[in-house]
């Protein structure tokens, strides 16, 4: 796919028949909405950009993003911040509910909880799994873990999000 971010007269992050794919981990694409393409385009800008935050894979209902652990993301004592995790478990979370609604939604996190059952790492870098469950009205709940570079969860999480209206 070139630079190019939409055609002309297809819906931003959206996938018609014809740009149906595979990505990494599993099939993808056919509920709608491009999550690769979103992130490549997205995730350079602001407080993503910041954090080094970027697309792994994705599914029908689940994305992985991950974030290489830099200075910035640690405490004094060099283990990487739950702030940091919590950001990168955030946004893997709010494109896990975009993949399974099959497009973009507005919402808004209602609640979020992280917790760490073992020390985090320090270097390399994680990875959040967020699996958004069956969506009910207007609420999502996403589950997910992060983990080491080694693929050792050292936390979990859930959220709950309130869909908007467009």
């Amino acid at each position: 796919m070139s630079g190019e971010v939409s055609a002309p007269n297809e819906p931003p992050f959206t996938s018609s028949a014809a740009t149906l794919a595979v990505k990494p981990g599993g099939p993808e694409k056919g509920a709608g909405f491009d999550a690769e393409r979103f992130c490549r385009r997205y995730l350079n800008e602001g407080h993503n950009g910041l954090m080094g935050i970027r697309y792994r894979a994705s599914g029908l209902d689940w994305t992985e993003l991950t974030m290489d652990l830099k200075p910035m993301h640690c405490q004094s004592d060099g283990i990487v911040a739950d702030g940091a995790i919590i950001t990168l478990v955030d946004m893997a979370a709010t494109v896990a509910v975009w993949v399974r609604l099959g497009r973009f939604a507005p919402h808004a996190t209602i609640d979020l909880r992280l917790d760490t059952f073992a020390e985090p790492p320090s270097e390399g870098a994680v990875t959040a799994h967020a699996s958004c469950c069956p969506i009910s009205g207007d609420v999502a709940c996403v589950v997910g873990a992060a983990r080491s570079r080694d693929g050792r969860s050292f936390a979990q999480f859930a959220a709950t999000y309130k869909l908007l209206p467009q």
